[in-house]
């Protein structure tokens, strides 16, 4: 399995780093992106010390909400018709946690992405960093809760695993290790999950999806080029090649493609 430090399971310090990811991003998880850089000892911190700044300024949250709106193509799979919706049990209380688990994961992985593609351009860089301007921002609104629970990857029954890592790119005839954080709060609902499969799979195979993430992507990197200019020097994670391999397959197709996917399930459940 990927590896990750829950924040149930988290000390004191990186908490508190978890808890000011989810006050500036608006959102009430920190993600799994972040999750796993706090395996790596001083990485998250001094990431966190690096982009913090950033967050605080509203900096990265508002130009990574204005890009993903802009990129994110508007409508890759149907609407979910309200009767189709009660047969999949996603209705009242179910179908509004869905909505919030969709909005808080559309809110957090545009964020996410630009903050990880700002990182990677700053290594590639020795450059002194620029002044940053430290104004005021207020975030928007936390995301309402509750969510629908988020299933432990060790308790995932193996034909929901399968089922999942099914979408997505290139030979899927081996277990992914990296699951997808919004896929495990849907457990609960494998009709949904199943149905999503019947819906993006055509959508893998005919390049569309490919075209639609790569499109955010670029839009994201070329954000991130002017953001990597204000990041000071990351002793730590250029010290880390291996979380530069992780970062870079992330934000290549694991975020991009779920800021395509959450936006497109959040339409079909509108």
């Amino acid at each position: 399995m990927f590896p990750e430090l829950a924040y149930d399971a988290a000390p004191t310090h990186v908490r508190a780093i978890y808890d000011e990811i989810c006050r500036w991003a608006a959102v009430p998880m920190p993600a799994l992106i972040f999750r796993h850089l706090a395996t790596h000892k001083g990485v998250l911190e001094e990431v966190w010390d690096g982009i913090g700044p950033l967050f605080r300024n509203g900096q990265i949250p508002e130009a990574a909400w204005r890009v993903a709106s802009a990129a994110t193509p508007v409508a890759l799979i149907p609407v979910i018709e309200a009767n189709a919706r009660t047969v999949l049990g996603l209705t009242d209380n179910a179908l509004a946690q869905a909505h919030n688990a969709l909005d808080a994961y559309n809110r957090a992985n545009p964020v996410n992405l630009l903050a990880m593609l700002s990182l990677l351009e700053r290594l590639k860089s020795n450059d002194t960093a620029r002044p940053l301007s430290l104004g005021t921002w207020t975030p928007p609104a936390p995301v309402p809760t509750p969510m629908p629970p988020m299933a432990p990857l060790d308790t995932m029954p193996p034909h929901i695993r399968l089922l999942i890592n099914d979408l997505g790119f290139g030979d899927r005839s081996t277990i992914d290790p990296v699951v997808p954080s919004l896929y495990r709060h849907f457990t609960n609902w494998p009709g949904y999950l199943a149905l999503l499969h019947v819906l993006f799979v055509p959508r893998f195979r005919d390049g569309s999806l490919a075209t639609a993430t790569e499109h955010v992507r670029l839009a994201m990197k070329l954000e991130a080029s002017s953001i990597a200019l204000s990041l000071p020097p990351l002793q730590h994670l250029t010290a880390a090649p291996d979380v530069h391999i992780t970062m870079t397959r992330f934000t290549t197709t694991v975020i991009p493609q779920m800021i395509v996917i959450g936006n497109a399930m959040r339409r079909s459940l509108a």
